[in-house]
Formats: C-alpha cells, sequence, structure tokens
C-alpha cells in the first residue's frame, strides 16, 4: 500500500484494531511527537564538542557542497546535523544521497547510538518533507 496523508489516517480510522492503538497510530501520523523532538536536538554552536562540526556538515547539505564523509563518527555529525534542517532549505535528493553514502559505508554501525541516528535522519526528513 502506498498511501498519502489523508488516506492513512482514513485507512486507521476504520481499521479494526484495539483503540488504543488506533489512537496511538492516527497521532502518529497526524502529530509525529518524536520527530518534533528531534527537531534542533543537536547543538551547532561553538560551545558543544560537536557543534563546529555539524554545523559545518548542515551548511554542506544546505547549500549542495560536495565533501566526503570521513569516518563513522563524522558519519553521525553529519546524521545529527539532518534535524536542523527545515523543509525548502535544501536539495531532497542531494541530503538523501548522502544518507545512502553513510548508510553503504557504516550501516550497521559498530557502536553507539548510530543506526537510531541513521533510522531516525531518514525519518526526519519523510516528516518534514510531508
Amino acid at each position: 500500500m502506498n498511501f498519502n496523508y489523508e488516506q492513512s489516517k482514513h485507512f486507521l480510522e476504520n481499521t479494526k484494531i484495539a483503540g488504543a492503538v488506533r489512537k496511538s497510530y492516527i497521532e502518529r501520523i497526524v502529530n509525529d511527537v518524536k520527530q518534533i523532538k528531534n527537531k534542533n536536538k543537536f547543538s551547532l554552536g561553538s560551545l558543544s564538542k560537536n557543534g563546529p562540526s555539524r554545523a559545518q556538515s548542515l551548511n554542506f547539505l544546505q547549500n549542495k557542497i560536495p565533501f566526503e564523509i570521513g569516518d563513522e563518527e563524522n558519519a553521525k555529525r553529519i546524521l545529527e546535523s539532518v534535524f536542523s534542517l527545515e523543509k525548502g532549505q535544501y536539495d531532497k535528493d542531494y541530503v538523501k544521497q548522502k544518507q545512502f553514502e553513510i548508510f553503504e559505508k557504516y550501516y550497521p554501525f559498530g557502536k553507539g547510538n548510530g543506526n537510531y541516528l541513521f533510522r531516525d535522519s531518514i525519518a526526519y526528513i519523510d516528516y518534514i518533507e510531508r
């Protein structure tokens, strides 16, 4: 099934599942709380250890500036910078291309929260583009 926003909501409203589960799914479609919390979750400021690296990655993503991903830690900084993107401020295909490069090189990540970060960055792009 390939539903748009309204079709997804209608489908869930008319599916025979427990009321609480249905309500939870509909709330997730209407107001994706997890993605709202992820927005600007990672500091871009110079007082943060990784802030300058994230800010640089954000600039590269917003302006389609070619760059190398580097090591796994730098890949995480790039993914963290995705959560500072706003709709219309970047080329969606370019960002997805960089996400795919990270996927090919590092997924699954060897340590830390990289796998969650990767999946959440994809979900975030989908969220702000809807």
